[in-house]
């Protein structure tokens, strides 16, 4: 679900016809916290002490393992391989690499299964652990450096107050100086994570994959939007300071753009694909169409614990937006030499920022005052063609046609971060329709 965040206990279920099958996942956290979670009839299953420590040897490097319900660490020779007397709904083996520090689980195929029969084309997979991700060297070690302006244009925040950088407000509206840098207090996130799914093969040729995940991360790192810093002065009074230009001999109010830790974020959702692949007369045949469908996304407000906001189908006060439905699909044709392949990408439509009476962002044509408005954008789909030729194995040729519609991207009123008006440069391409040749060599 989230790849920044170490997944410590994995667990697979499935369905084999071979006698053991190996998983390898490598360690980045304490041995003590894997949990065993697959389980397959026990019985007369017996697999003797080498017999096991060779498959580990041939599979996975391991050095040697145990079997069994719960293994400790560190693992010993004299452990038992055979829990006889259970009724355990599977058997796993262990195997601890210690020069590398990974770990694999071998399941041994007994050949059926007193319950939770899966059939030979459905594997049910999933995780469930914890994880934290410290704060890169930018992060912690930036220096604060000279960022220009903001993106939307405001009223002094700190006028009439008794902040002492009050004295540099300007009593007319316009963009505010700003800095940019490193926070050297920053916690690493922490998180607690689970993912489980399945991927079946129901006919010849399509495979199917569900996968159900969700991320609640405490501590998460991100910085404070313009929008908030300018609207709220005394919860983010830290983040004024003033800019003095040599141009001008004088100081100005400024803000800074750094990370800071803003408390929680929670995200949960369903990824899902469909594989379905074919020989035509032509040649080779894949077609791919998934994506991703986001039930919750939400986060509390910087420097609270409780305060709750989401950017879930509009734009948030964090200037993201976090899109319900994101779409991929793709077929291409294999020829010989030939790659061709059609693809295309969809993202949802969402409630634009809400531009609001008192910024004075939008002008009443009727009688020339101030409006509250906020936009719909729209959903936005790009198609594209690509067709590769490769004459030897080390040529390649390649044309493509980006934007193959001509889509135009959604109005946006947005003013926050970049300073490109009238769209949002992270969701849409104003390039429009582009032509694209290229071509590579590979030196042997």
């Amino acid at each position: 679900a989230d790849s920044r965040h170490f997944v410590s206990s994995p667990f697979w279920l499935m369905r084999r016809r071979t006698a053991m099958t190996c998983w390898r996942y490598s360690s980045g956290f304490p041995l003590a916290k894997i949990v065993m979670l697959m389980t397959v009839p026990s019985g007369s299953f017996n697999l003797t002490l080498s017999e096991f420590s060779l498959a580990c040897s041939k599979s996975v490097g391991g050095t040697y393992g145990i079997g069994g319900r719960a293994p400790k660490f560190p693992f010993s020779h004299s452990e038992s391989l055979s829990p006889s007397g259970t009724l355990l709904d599977a058997l796993i083996f262990a195997c601890w690499n210690s020069p590398t520090r990974s770990i694999s689980f071998l399941y041994g195929d007994l050949g059926r299964t007193r319950r939770n029969q899966v059939a030979s084309n459905l594997l049910l997979r999933g995780s469930v652990g914890t994880g934290f991700k410290a704060p890169s060297m930018l992060q912690l070690g930036s220096p604060l450096v000279d960022f220009g302006v903001t993106g939307g244009s405001y009223n002094c925040p700190l006028a009439g107050s008794s902040n002492p950088l009050a004295s540099l407000c300007d009593s007319t509206k316009g963009q505010l100086e700003m800095f940019k840098g490193g926070n050297e207090n920053l916690k690493p996130e922490r998180s607690n994570q689970l993912t489980f799914g399945f991927v079946t093969d129901p006919v010849k040729n399509l495979s199917i994959s569900v996968d159900y995940w969700k991320v609640d991360i405490k501590d998460a790192i991100t910085s404070v939007s313009e929008g908030l810093i300018t609207s709220d002065p005394v919860k983010y009074a830290s983040l004024y300071t003033s800019k003095f230009k040599t141009s001008t001999g004088k100081s100005y109010l400024a803000i800074k753009d750094m990370p800071i830790n803003i408390g929680k974020s929670e995200v949960e959702g369903i990824d899902w694909s469909f594989l379905f692949k074919n020989q035509s007369s032509l040649g080779a045949v894949t077609n791919r169409i998934g994506g991703t469908y986001l039930i919750k996304s939400r986060f509390t407000t910087p420097g609270t614990d409780n305060s709750w906001e989401s950017s879930l189908g509009r734009y948030g006060s964090n200037n993201a937006v976090s899109f319900r439905n994101v779409l991929n699909a793709s077929s291409t044709l294999q020829m010989d030499k030939w790659t061709h392949t059609v693809a295309a990408s969809y993202r949802g439509a969402y409630n634009d920022k809400l531009m609001t009476y008192d910024e004075c962002a939008v002008d009443n044509l009727d009688n020339g005052d101030c409006a509250n408005v906020q936009l719909r954008v729209k959903s936005y789909t790009v198609a594209s063609i690509r067709s590769t030729y490769r004459p030897t194995k080390n040529v390649e040729y390649t044309f493509a046609i980006n934007n193959l519609f001509d889509a135009k991207p959604g109005l946006s009123l947005r003013s926050d971060g970049s300073h490109q008006l009238g769209y949002d440069p992270r969701y849409s391409d104003p390039y429009g329709r582009t032509l694209n040749f290229s071509m590579n060599y590979k030196f042997n």
